[in-house]
């Protein structure tokens, strides 16, 4: 028998104006994801069947991102904001005569793991409510969750409004709160206003009064740690990368200096691959078995493809596939291009919106000339192809196979299979010219 349907309600209204920034809060990066889509993809891994988002009227940019990138999702508003519960009420008509259960999550709380809320939806069947509680190093800021002598919660009351004996409990409140759909309203509705301002918390007490008990499950402090501030946000990263590196290291990726590599939160790294220190991985990045990526490479968008080397000081820009032993070296930035198998471009080139063939060797100083200003053309290198250094090819062009082009050759048309091709100048050679130049000069010099 299908059970009854469950919905999780982030809030997400708060103006975040503590992060300094016009960029909302909730759509700051972490790991290069929005804040705000961390949960929400945690949500969309449990048994919920809609995610209801809270927002203030002011916050376009949000619900702007919501709608393009989570089109499923349900967007309220709170107007004006007046505390937790008054958030959760802006879902009201999602609430109403609700059979299932209700996740209450935030917006700024990105690591909250699925099997938690997983968790509390199954204790939703012992219980009606179910607070997440912590014990975090730092208790002073925190409300207290108060429990009783039967094992439910009593309370849970505000760190200033406590009594000495409450404020000693080691238990605190994360925020995070299951509720049945059941008594969800009747309990929401009649919470009475502290300073003007309506706290979900306060639904463990309407609820003893009801004889409506209140479970409280544990969880670790991590994943209720929230972002308020730059220097929050600065922390959740550094948190978020040293747990990827340890999931990597873990699983057979080498890292010569972890603190100093940055991935992003999809980087896929297979065992066997070596990062050099100073490593960057941006969004969409697939590293393959027994890869090296050397020191100060920036990578994204890119397939990097069993014992490829790349770097060090390489830029791999998205829409790359770097082949199978391919050696893409320093000071060398390729972006929409696939380099086949062997293929080699090791020193100081650009090469854009271009394909190149099996073992094709490019050298220092090649340029794929993709753009006139209007339109991107592409380079088709083919294979066992040598590009002289300081080569110019302009795009639309292809290199026929087993090709030669001579170094500084400057090319805008294509070249046949197994030719040598070449455009520069035949040298010319003035004898005792440079001598009398530097004459001429100390003549000009001392007048």
């Amino acid at each position: 028998m299908k059970s009854s349907p469950s919905i999780a309600i982030i809030l997400a209204a708060g103006q975040g104006s503590r992060m300094k920034s016009s960029l909302p809060k909730v759509l700051h990066p972490l790991a290069g994801k929005p804040i705000i889509q961390h949960i929400v993809d945690t949500v969309n891994q449990t048994q919920v069947d809609q995610t209801i988002v809270v927002l203030s009227p002011q916050m376009k940019e949000v619900e702007a991102y919501l709608r393009r990138e989570n089109p499923k999702i349900e967007i309220v508003y709170q107007d004006p904001p007046k505390g937790t519960a008054h958030a959760v009420l802006s879902a009201r008509p999602y609430l109403e005569n609700l059979p299932g259960k209700v996740l209450i999550l935030f917006g700024d709380t990105p690591f909250i793991q699925s099997a938690t809320l997983q968790k509390t939806l199954e204790s939703l069947d012992q219980s009606q409510i179910v607070v997440l509680a912590m014990t975090p190093k730092d208790k002073r800021q925190y409300a207290r969750t108060i429990i009783g002598d039967d094992g439910f919660v009593e309370k849970i009351i505000e760190y200033k409004d406590a009594s000495e004996t409450e404020k000693a409990t080691f238990i605190c409140n994360s925020g995070f709160m299951g509720i049945k759909g059941s008594c969800a309203l009747s309990l929401l509705e009649k919470i009475p206003p502290i300073n003007n301002e309506y706290y979900l918390f306060e639904a463990v007490r309407l609820g003893n009064e009801k004889n409506i008990k209140t479970r409280f499950m544990m969880i670790e402090e991590w994943e209720a740690q929230g972002i308020n501030s730059q220097q929050e946000l600065a922390f959740a990263e550094n948190f978020y990368q040293t747990q990827q590196r340890i999931k990597f290291m873990d699983s057979g990726v080498t890292f010569q200096a972890p603190e100093t590599v940055f991935l992003s939160h999809d980087t896929i790294l297979e065992p066997g691959v070596t990062l050099e220190p100073f490593v960057y991985f941006g969004p969409n990045v697939h590293v393959k078995r027994d890869a090296r990526i050397k020191g100060f490479s920036h990578i994204e968008g890119a397939l990097i493809e069993e014992k490829a080397v790349i770097g060090p000081y390489a830029r791999i820009r998205p829409n790359t596939v770097v082949g199978q032993g391919v050696r893409i070296g320093n000071f060398v930035e390729a972006k929409n291009t696939v380099f086949e198998e062997g293929s080699k471009a090791n020193h100081l080139s650009y090469i854009g919106d271009a394909h190149v063939g099996k073992k094709t060797n490019i050298g220092a100083g090649t340029i794929t000339c993709n753009y006139d200003g209007l339109n991107k053309y592409k380079t088709v290198i083919e294979e066992n192809v040598f590009i002289g250094s300081n080569t110019a090819l302009i795009a639309p062009i292809t290199i026929g196979k087993g090709s030669i082009i001579g170094a500084g050759s400057t090319l805008s048309q294509s070249v046949s299979a197994d030719a040598i091709a070449l455009t520069r100048s035949d040298q010319r050679e003035i004898k005792e010219a440079a001598a009398r130049f530097r004459k001429k000069r100390m003549i000009k010099e001392s007048s």
